[in-house]
């Protein structure tokens, strides 16, 4: 809806609307497909890194079931940490396929609508003392100032600190 939106103000610039659409069509293109390129190259890579062959991934339900809905969403995203994700939600359909596809499905649904800081937040909640030591930042000390401080040093502005609460009464 946004692109239409934006197709049709370019439009209205005289003379030189057309060609303004065009190119904005043009860079919209060509920056989806780089994205789809590496997209794909990163999936064929681990998919082989785990010796499955390719010729055969048109038999896998649960590849097949997961690809379309992850590429979607990795063409429309520029975070690592979401692509990363949605990755191994696609290996995990493909390898492990006797899950029932409605698990696989509701799960994917749910990486698709978190948002880069989400994925952040939960890779951080998912081991905090192991992100400390590899970023060899010392742990907070959560019993002189809550487990904000946890969340605000990996993602500043999440944990709900003085710096969110201002910019809610903003």
């Amino acid at each position: 809806m946004t692109e239409a939106a934006t197709r049709a103000a370019l439009s209205a610039v005289p003379v030189a609307g057309g060609a303004l659409v065009e190119l904005f069509q043009y860079v919209t293109n060509r920056g989806r497909a780089a994205r789809m390129r590496e997209w794909m190259e990163g999936i064929t890579a681990e998919i082989e890194r785990l010796g499955i062959s390719v010729e055969t991934l048109d038999e896998s339900r649960g590849f097949l079931d997961a690809i379309g809905p992850a590429t979607r969403s990795a063409v429309e995203t520029a975070s690592p940490d979401k692509i990363e994700a949605l990755r191994n939600a696609v290996l995990n359909a493909t390898l492990a396929p006797d899950l029932l596809a409605d698990r696989h499905a509701i799960l994917l649904e749910i990486l698709i609508g978190l948002t880069p800081t989400h994925i952040k937040l939960l890779k951080l909640f998912d081991d905090p003392r192991a992100w400390y030591a590899e970023t060899g930042e010392p742990l907070p000390n959560v019993m002189m100032g809550g487990q904000h401080i946890v969340v605000e040093r990996r993602v500043p502005g999440a944990g709900g600190g003085q710096d969110a609460a201002r910019s809610r009464h903003v």
